[in-house]
């Protein structure tokens, strides 16, 4: 746990890393079907369900000389969003460091889905949430330029590219 806590630390992730263990989630065992596929293919293509309708603005990378870990949806505000996978809402509340409204799902030991700058969050934390059920609605709370979802993947504690998880 203490490595998972530094590197969340590092990434600004204090709020996430106080959830995981509040939760007691633990990202060091590898026991069910998401982490045997990730073992063997790491860039499965259909793994989760799109969060949104949209269109893709900003990709996975570097954007203005930083890390951008996730992608950017551009939707309309009020737009539905819905959980890529089934798991368990881990943070849902309002994130003061840009992110704004803010959703963290864990669907299992290694797999972490983030959706950022909602205009309101419908689900609690600890609730368990189905692949496809609505979680909030696109919105630009926190540090947001206009209305869109900002969506991340962490596998195995990794910030991962959200579209080699995303069917085409």
């Amino acid at each position: 746990m203490q490595y998972l806590q530094r590197h969340i630390l590092k990434r600004g992730w204090l709020i996430v890393a106080g959830m995981l263990y509040s939760c007691g989630v633990s990202l060091h065992h590898s026991s069910n079907k998401y982490n045997t596929l990730h073992k063997n293919r790491p860039d499965i293509a259909s793994l989760l369900k799109w969060p949104t309708d949209g269109i893709v603005t900003s990709y996975f990378g570097t954007r203005h000389g930083r890390p951008h870990e996730g992608i950017d949806i551009s939707s309309k505000e009020g737009t539905p969003i819905y959980a890529a996978e089934s798991g368990i809402v881990i943070f849902s509340g309002y994130h003061a460091h840009g992110y704004g409204n803010l959703i963290v799902i864990q669907h299992n030991e290694q797999l972490v889905t983030v959706y950022a700058h909602n205009a309101k969050n419908l689900v609690q934390e600890k609730t368990h949430v189905k692949r496809g059920q609505l979680i909030a609605y696109v919105g630009q709370t926190g540090r947001a330029a206009g209305a869109h979802v900002h969506f991340e993947v962490r596998d195995n504690k990794q910030p991962k590219n959200p579209l080699s998880y995303l069917p085409n």
